[in-house]
């Protein structure tokens, strides 16, 4: 769904014409067409107008791409050894510990920033706030376990596991969980197992 499919469902489901939305909001008709075409983006004044006006909040609107927040089932923690806790063994522990899973995806993870925490990286300089987070967390590497209905998010850092049972759509690239988004690369590892086998 695109930020202009989201402004009309939000718009419709509170029965109101774009006539309407651009008499409150102050502007053109055409221009209410142009964001739900997706031709435009509202100024950040007008998407705190439609915030107020329709009782959505602006991360909302912003995350119209993204799963919403994704609880977590069960979680467990393992200790591990630090050495298979770096990048380069990582991929192979990850093959070796969950061998009876059917994939394994490597994912991106970053801090989920609201609307003033990412103005701020953007204006500091981007990446200030995920780096000060890695300081603070350490780094951590992050996997999509799957097994038919059994999803399970694994996070590794320093020579702690964690492991999240979670659902997750196949249809979604991002989610967030806990505070962090976690995006999809389409990297699969038993995939790149099996052609390193032939």
């Amino acid at each position: 769904m695109t930020f202009g499919e989201y402004l009309q469902d939000t718009r419709q489901g509170n029965r109101m014409t774009q006539k309407q939305l651009a008499k409150e909001l102050g502007v053109s008709r055409q221009a209410i067409t142009k964001w739900e075409k997706g031709y435009g983006f509202p100024s950040l004044d007008n998407l705190e107008k439609i915030s107020k006006l329709f009782g959505v909040s602006i991360d909302e609107m912003l995350d119209y791409k993204t799963e919403k927040i994704i609880p977590v089932f069960e979680e467990t923690k393992e200790d591990v050894d630090k050495n298979k806790t770096n990048f380069k063994n990582f991929e192979k522990f990850l093959l070796e510990r969950f061998n009876d899973y059917d994939k394994i995806t490597i994912l991106y993870r970053e801090l989920y920033k609201r609307p003033l925490l990412w103005w701020f990286d953007f204006f500091v300089g981007a990446g200030t706030v995920d780096l000060a987070d890695i300081f603070k967390t350490g780094l951590v590497y992050s996997a999509l376990i799957e097994k038919e209905d059994d999803k399970r998010l694994v996070l590794l850092s320093k020579d702690k596991m964690y492991i999240k049972k979670i659902e997750w759509q196949s249809e979604k690239k991002k989610i967030i969980i806990d505070g962090y988004i976690y995006k999809k690369n389409n990297r699969e590892l038993k995939s790149l197992q099996r052609q390193n086998k032939l």
